[in-house]
C-alpha cells in the first residue's frame, strides 16, 4: 500500500474499496466469506502494509488523498449552496 484516496461513489478510483455493501434491502449483497477466507484476506492485507505501519513504534504519516469531487462538494457546502 502506498496510500489511500477518498472519493465519492460516483467518481472512478484506482485500487480496492475500503467499504463494500454487505446488505441491500435486508438481504446479503454477496455470499459471506468462510472463516478461512477471512483469515487469509486479513493475513494478505497485513502483509501488504509497509513494514513501518506494522510496527508498534511510531511510523511516518500514511498518505491519504482527497478527490476533486469531495473538494468541490466541500467548497459548495461551505459556500452555503
Amino acid at each position: 500500500f502506498a496510500g489511500d484516496t477518498l472519493h465519492l461513489t460516483e467518481e472512478a478510483g484506482d485500487g480496492e474499496p475500503l467499504l463494500v455493501p454487505v446488505l441491500r434491502a435486508g438481504r446479503l449483497a454477496a455470499p459471506l466469506p468462510t472463516l478461512a477466507e477471512a483469515r487469509d484476506r486479513a493475513r494478505r492485507q497485513l502483509a501488504a502494509l509497509p513494514t513501518a505501519l506494522r510496527s508498534l513504534a511510531p511510523a511516518p504519516p500514511y498518505a491519504v488523498e482527497v478527490s476533486t469531487g469531495i473538494r468541490e462538494l466541500t467548497r459548495r457546502i461551505d459556500a452555503g449552496r
